[in-house]
């Protein structure tokens, strides 16, 4: 089944598990399906807050007018997701739903993925309870009771990486203003480690609108770092 197939069949509701788990995989390899797949979304919840009937009769409305001065049929433009370019441009004149801020947040949910454990793997070896249940949690995306128990390891100061995976479960549950709080570029002697935060932190600017300095830091990280580098530029190429 191909991508499209299975992006229809989410919004009309009928994947099955198996589709399900798919789908997720080709969301977190492929940027550009992820990018149309979150176009749908807001789309769809713009004809929800808008109206659906209420849209389909303005674009009525536009093949009427474009009939006026061009012969051939546009009925193809009804169908949906063919429509779903022309639907926004609706939303975007007519009711003004998105805002900056939504834009931003767009963004941020594109490029936006928990970061992945590469400093302390979970193992049936590993003598830490304590680390293991918290990487536990977070790696299962209770991304709350994560936070609990890595601010408690955080604690003894044993473990100095943490930083990473607390703004990651901040950005995961919403809360900005904590990620940027925590992801702080400074006293890291791991290359590796500051430019996967860097990329996190820049991710935590973007949704809380401030697109000047993360433009800096994405920038140096297409620059000099090592991580993200392909979803950083296109990023870049992105922002307003």
């Amino acid at each position: 089944m191909d991508k499209e197939n299975l992006i229809e069949k989410y919004f009309e509701g009928t994947l099955t598990a198996e589709e399900k788990l798919r789908l997720d995989k080709l969301l977190e390899s492929d940027i550009e399906l992820k990018e149309e797949f979150n176009l749908q979304i807001a789309i769809k919840q713009v004809m929800i807050s808008e109206g659906e009937p209420a849209l389909k009769a303005k674009l009525k409305d536009l093949e009427k007018s474009y009939r006026s001065t061009n012969k051939q049929s546009i009925s193809f433009l009804i169908k949906w997701p063919a429509a779903a370019i022309l639907i926004i441009a609706f939303a975007l004149v007519f009711i003004r739903t998105f805002t900056p801020k939504d834009v931003h947040e767009d963004l941020f949910l594109t490029y936006f993925t928990p970061a992945e454990n590469i400093h302390y793997p979970i193992t049936r070896g590993n003598v830490d309870n304590e680390l293991k249940l918290a990487f536990s949690a977070y790696e299962s995306k209770n991304f709350e009771q994560a936070l609990i128990l890595f601010k408690q390891l955080q604690e003894s100061n044993e473990f100095n990486e943490l930083k990473l995976y607390l703004g990651s479960s901040y950005l995961a549950i919403g809360d900005t203003e904590n990620a940027l709080e925590v992801l702080i570029i400074t006293n890291l002697d791991d290359e590796s480690s500051r430019y996967r935060i860097q990329w996190y932190r820049a991710l935590a600017l973007v949704k809380s609108g401030n697109v000047e300095e993360a433009k800096t830091l994405l920038n140096d990280l297409v620059i000099n770092g090592d991580f993200e580098l392909k979803k950083a530029q296109k990023l870049l190429e992105k922002l307003p």
